[in-house]
């Protein structure tokens, strides 16, 4: 694949072995040919050739909105209407830069004639998925390209090609999600109370790649007199982009399911509804209902299947795009009455067989099997592609190949706004802190890479590896440093993996971290919070109390195993765990 532009041309090669549907995945390798034709009757100065490939990729918006526009009619009066405007924006992702090598004699000039340059280069495992999404008068856009660049000084041209991109799968292990059980007040016409509902979920992992199905277990107690018509499971994608304040947004529900009645949804007669109201229920045991939940829920009697289909993009948190996926859990009771729901966020990644080599996404056909992933050690010359039509393989002057394994990505950058559409000709922005070495030491700094990064979680690793960051940030961090740090992680499913690495290099990690990142962190992590986090409190014996305190019944509930595992297992003292970790 390639396109050309007088004289310039580049061809990338197909994916690796396997990889089908030309779409690459984040952390493989590129390889192709940048093609050059000199005309008859020119020679050419390397130097003033200059040649480069260079990988971009970037977000991209563009945003419709109405304004008030004042004016003055024929009569002179005046008046106002409201007009329609464009807004555009764009944040570069990655940009990677690679020298081709000289073709030709050393020191000479390019003679007419044609020149092929091979190249090869790996791209940053980190980046997200390619998409494209309209709505709204407007479109937002995740987009790769290779370009074949030169100095101004010749010819003024570059060619590029689409790279189609798929981010790599999370490394973590699955986040499951249990929705606390919740009483609704049966309300008919806003005025007659019915009784009640209580209802709970567990879904067995909210990070899920297309193709897969979500589990969702639902367990209810139906002590109302209204009927419980359905209970229905849904996904609902939100696609909102913006610049500056205003915003475009799409909105669909890509898959839904019901759940089976079972004997607990049937409702009781008014007598027992006004004899439960005699029992003064506000003064029955809490615990023993969400017990029987409990219970309920991990026998999974009650089963719904949702299968994510390859039409959904992947969720995402970007300066100018967010993608986010929901599970609403409905009943549905007749018209008239109160409908309970609940909604458990969901994230829509890379199937995680694709790194394994036995699947590869695809955003309008279902996965194709591939042999697992084996990119060429870098010592590996690149293959040079075909050629142009109408090139003669004898007449084609080949550079050496070209592959700089120590290139290093600039990842991220600021969202720069305007009123025209971006042009990819449009220089680059500055290296954000994160890629310079000049930049400071400091939780400050700390924070800002966070923010501008692409991904959260790969940022904090390598600075893990870093001793200086490790003895001068990490090391000290208080409990209100660390929910500073969680809270500047957009997405957040990556929230518990940035807390559970930077727990270990904490020196005094204690309950006081826990309790912080509790009172940060939304609802639906808690109980996550609490389980990832537990192993490295120094001071668990002494404050496990200060901990529980901050828990509803529910989570106290859920975490009762994790509490007693920590203290069985010695793990109290966090010393020797903490340091098996960080070896």
């Amino acid at each position: 694949m390639g396109n050309s532009s007088s004289g310039i041309s580049i061809c990338i090669n197909p994916p690796q072995e396997g990889h089908t549907n030309g779409i690459y995945l984040a952390g493989s390798v590129i390889s192709g040919t940048v093609f050059v034709d000199v005309p008859a009757g020119h020679s050419v100065n390397p130097a003033d050739v200059g040649l480069s490939v260079a990988f971009r990729g970037k977000e991209d918006v563009k945003v419709r909105y109405r304004k008030t526009q004042r004016y003055r009619d024929s009569k002179g009066n005046s008046r106002s209407r409201q007009v329609t405007k464009y807004a555009y924006a764009s944040r570069n992702i990655v940009e990677l830069g690679v020298p081709l090598g000289q073709a030709g004699p050393a020191g000479g000039s390019l003679q007419a004639g044609h020149y092929a340059f091979p190249f090869e280069l790996r791209v940053p495992g980190q980046i997200p998925t390619s998409m494209e999404n309209s709505g709204d008068g407007g479109y937002c856009r995740i987009r790769y390209k290779l370009e074949a660049r030169t100095n101004k000084g010749w010819m003024g041209k570059k060619s590029a090609v689409a790279v189609p991109i798929l981010a790599e799968s999370p490394s973590s292990e699955p986040i499951g999600s249990t929705v606390e059980p919740v009483t609704e007040r049966i309300m008919f016409c806003c005025c007659f109370h019915r009784g009640d509902i209580t209802f709970a979920a567990k879904v067995d992992d909210t990070r899920k790649g297309r193709g897969e199905s979500v589990r969702i277990d639902f367990a209810s107690k139906n002590e109302s007199v209204a009927e419980i018509q359905y209970v229905e499971a849904s996904i609902r994608e939100t696609c909102r982009w913006r610049v500056g304040g205003k915003t475009n947004a799409t909105n669909r529900v890509i898959a839904s399911s019901r759940f089976q009645n079972t004997r607990n949804m049937d409702r009781i007669t008014k007598e027992e509804l006004k004899g439960n109201k005699n029992k003064a229920r506000r003064f029955a045991p809490k615990d023993e209902l969400f017990r029987e939940m409990m219970q309920h829920l991990q026998d999974g009697t009650n089963r719904a299947r949702l299968d994510i289909p390859y039409s959904a993009h992947h969720t995402y948190s970007g300066s100018l795009i967010t993608v986010s996926h929901l599970l609403y859990i409905k009943i549905k009771t007749p018209g008239g009455s109160t409908d309970p729901a609940r909604k458990i966020p969901l994230a829509i990644v890379t199937h995680a067989a694709t790194q394994g080599g036995d699947k590869v996404e695809s955003s309008d056909a279902p996965p194709s099997e591939l042999t697992p992933l084996a990119p060429p050690p870098p010592s590996t010359p690149p293959t040079p592609s075909a050629p142009p039509a109408g090139w003669e393989e004898a007449e084609i002057i080949y550079a050496p190949p070209a592959h700089d394994p120590a290139a290093a990505p600039v990842l991220g950058g600021t969202a720069v706004s305007g009123t025209a559409e971006d042009e990819w000709d449009v220089a680059p922005s500055a290296p954000p802190l994160e890629q310079s070495s000049a930049a400071p030491v400091s939780l400050l700094v700390l924070l800002e890479k966070i923010e501008m990064s692409v991904h959260a979680v790969s940022v904090v690793r390598d600075l893990l590896l870093d001793p200086a960051w490790v003895a001068g940030v990490f090391r000290a961090l208080t409990p209100h440093d660390l929910a500073q740090i969680v809270q500047r992680v957009t997405m957040e499913f990556d929230q518990m993996d940035v807390a559970g690495a930077i727990a270990p290099a904490i020196e005094s990690f204690a309950a006081a971290h826990v309790v912080y990142l509790l009172r940060t962190v939304s609802e639906w992590t808690r109980i996550r919070a609490v389980q990832r986090l537990l192993p490295f409190c120094g001071d668990l014996t002494e404050n496990a109390g200060a901990i529980r305190a901050e828990l509803t019944d529910w989570e106290r509930i859920s975490t009762e195993r994790d509490f007693e595992k920590a203290l069985e297992e010695g793990i109290f003292t966090g010393v020797d765990y903490k340091k098996q970790v960080r070896n």
